[in-house]
């Protein structure tokens, strides 16, 4: 398999591209299925429409133990439910996305208004951001 770039998309443009109405050759999840690694950059930023979430969840279940799914929130897990707007589909997404993964919290603050805050603009700190690997013990990518 040839060596492919990570394909970085904001979770609005997956989802806006997943739409029933979007017109293509392939299925987007087929699209968005070809790069080795898919980063998903933002997820809980917004809350989820149901329909948003159930689609988000097929492109879960699509690169699940086929490649690399890097995905970077500013929420916690347990609040997953409440970003996807129903913790059934929240639970699915999340066994997917845990099985053969590496969860890695990163504490502090952010990187951007680090110079806001030293120059007094800001008082209050960032809450943690989560960032999920996922490769199986072969060394496959999920």
């Amino acid at each position: 398999m040839k060596n492919r770039p990570p394909n970085w998309s904001s979770l609005r443009v997956l989802i806006w591209l997943m739409q029933p109405h979007r017109s293509f050759d392939a299925t987007p999840a087929e699209m968005l299925g070809h790069a080795d690694q898919e980063v998903i950059d933002e997820l809980g930023y917004l809350p989820f429409e149901l329909d948003a979430a159930h689609l988000f969840f097929q492109l879960v279940s699509r690169r699940y133990e086929r490649g690399a799914l890097l995905v970077t929130s500013n929420r916690a897990i347990g609040e997953w439910g409440s970003v996807f707007g129903d913790a059934v589909v929240a639970t699915a997404i999340l066994d997917r996305l845990l099985h053969h993964s590496h969860v890695i919290t990163i504490r502090g603050e952010s990187y951007r208004l680090r110079e806001k805050r030293r120059s007094g603009l800001l008082q209050k700190a960032a809450p943690a951001h989560q960032t999920i690997n996922t490769s199986n013990s072969e060394g496959v990518s999920s």
